[in-house]
């Protein structure tokens, strides 16, 4: 009677303790893949898509894939990975596809080699950079007016423009729009203590080959003590990019961003 009491209780230890011991060599069969995500000015790179693809002998019929998504610090961890080879690749608005291979050992933790590349909005345009004449400068800088103003439904508002990087002759006038256009510091002067202060300036004409990338940008300042201070996160933007085909520009939205 006593020994069937024993071996219960050992069959009992048996079956509480078994899948501890399955888990514990599962573990230590895998490793984990880890890695801060850095742009070239070493920010951090959020809601980057991370895909881990097992390859070789190791793959099952079909594939083997682990996904992760970068936080807000641009840290991702894969943990809990087979041993075995594997491509890796880190997919980001606004960056190049990102690939590697490497190889997973029993547990070990791997922290990638990598750093995000910014795409240009030009891409590889190759070529003598072109010369943009007043003309084309105007025409450029009235696309860009229309195509972001005119799907905005506040008709009639007056929108204050900065001379940066243009001159006033190139805005032309926009149905239902008054559009004024100032230096920065006119700007200013409108501005009313405490309050926030809307305007938008278009950055530096970029030129790389038969290619022409620009951005439109709204930002807004406050005024204290006679001294402008930004607004932090309350401006957006979008960069365009533009050709000449048959003697007409004819430009695209490559990205926007909203701050």
């Amino acid at each position: 009677m006593q020994g069937r009491i024993i071996k219960g209780v050992v069959r009992a230890g048996l079956v509480a303790v078994l899948p501890l011991l399955v888990a514990m060599i599962a573990t230590a069969q895998t490793g984990t893949i880890t890695r801060s995500l850095i742009d070239p000015r070493g920010a951090a790179v959020p809601n980057a898509k991370v895909r881990a693809e097992l390859k070789g002998q190791a793959a099952k019929p079909g594939g083997l894939t682990f996904k992760a998504v970068s936080n807000a610090e641009g840290r991702f961890t894969i943990s809990t990975l087979p041993v075995g080879t594997y491509e890796i690749q880190v997919e980001a608005d606004g960056f190049e596809h990102k690939f590697r291979q490497v190889r997973i050992a029993e547990s070990q933790t791997i922290t990638l080699d990598l750093q995000l590349t910014v795409v240009t909005a030009c891409g590889e345009s190759g070529g003598a950079d072109i010369e943009l004449t007043d003309s084309d400068k105007a025409e450029i800088i009235g696309q860009m007016l229309d195509h972001v103003l005119r799907d905005q439904r506040e008709n009639g508002k007056q929108i204050l423009l900065s001379t940066r990087s243009i001159k006033a002759d190139w805005v032309r006038r926009l149905p239902g729009r008054e559009i004024i256009i100032l230096p920065f510091q006119k700007i200013v002067e409108k501005a009313r203590p405490g309050e926030v202060l809307f305007y938008y300036f278009f950055s530096e004409f970029e030129i790389h080959g038969d290619c022409v990338a620009i951005s439109f940008v709204e930002d807004g300042f406050t005024v204290v003590d006679g001294f402008t201070q930004g607004c932090g996160l309350c401006g957006s933007g979008a960069t365009y990019v533009f050709h000449k085909i048959s003697g007409k520009w004819v430009g695209k939205q490559f990205s926007g961003w909203i701050s």
